[in-house]
């Protein structure tokens, strides 16, 4: 009696109702078995077709419990990687980024604004003898306009160029500080277009190699975009992938003249 209250219960509440089915057509097919008469081939393929949908029911339940403990699985990762996170968040993490790199540190920027908070560690990751390399976005009117009609706060394209302007006078400062000898490891590169992500990479050829990626808002009032952070051992295909999305931009830039 327990077990059939329980069956009842699952029935009001919904639960395991294709189990069930999938009992009561076992059930059918059981008691079709049963006839020898002259009726039997037609029962045998009634039998056969109930079978299979029995067990149909049941392969589909299986697989609805896998895509679901998947979809389960993708959303903590995603919750993990993906969120929304302020410029505060991204500062710190080329920060880190630049303070821990051993052999090479990939960063891509808008304007560069942002970058003179650096100067400090990126000229102590030189004298490491670790490679550098800064993608801007270029100065032509395009790219400007682009930087001004995406942008909330800063939508003034004579003040997008002063930014650039002054970061590239920044990084001609930072040259004149290092070390002739290893000069030749901090390269500058600009971009002709809006690339639709900033990155800080360091060491992505090292198993410890870590990756954040900052998506570009579309005039967000606020100062939160979502951002991606990844460690090359925890996902190295995402790494890898994102890792060649920074080396297609950085081929289809062009050395800054004035850095030459």
């Amino acid at each position: 009696m327990k077990i059939i209250k329980d069956i009842l219960d699952d029935i009001k509440k919904g639960e395991n109702i294709d189990g069930y089915l999938a009992l009561i057509i076992g059930l059918i097919c059981s008691f079709i078995g049963i006839f020898n008469d002259s009726i039997t081939y037609a029962l045998t393929a009634i039998s056969t077709v109930l079978t299979f949908l029995a067990l149909g029911i049941l392969i589909d339940r299986k697989n609805t419990q896998k895509v679901s403990k998947l979809l389960e699985g993708l959303t903590i990762k995603q919750n993990d990687i993906l969120a929304q996170r302020n410029k505060a968040f991204f500062y710190n993490n080329i920060l880190e980024s630049i303070s821990n790199a051993k052999e090479e540190i990939c960063i891509l920027v808008r304007s560069g604004s942002t970058l003179k908070s650096f100067d400090e560690e990126i000229k102590k990751a030189i004298m490491r003898n670790c490679q550098v390399r800064i993608i801007l976005c270029a100065r032509n009117p395009e790219t400007i306009n682009s930087m001004a009609f995406r942008g909330h706060k800063t939508n003034n394209p004579n003040k997008i160029f002063s930014d650039i302007e002054n970061s590239i006078n920044n990084l001609t400062s930072l040259k004149e500080k290092i070390n002739e000898s290893q000069i030749y490891l901090l390269k500058i590169r600009e971009i002709q277009y809006l690339p639709s992500i900033g990155f800080s990479i360091s060491d992505p050829e090292s198993s410890d190699g870590k990756l954040f990626a900052l998506l570009a808002s579309f005039r967000s009032e606020s100062s939160v975009a979502p951002s991606i952070l990844l460690n090359k051992k925890n996902d190295i295909d995402l790494f890898n992938y994102f890792k060649q999305e920074f080396d297609n931009y950085w081929e289809a830039a062009n050395e800054i003249t004035e850095l030459t």
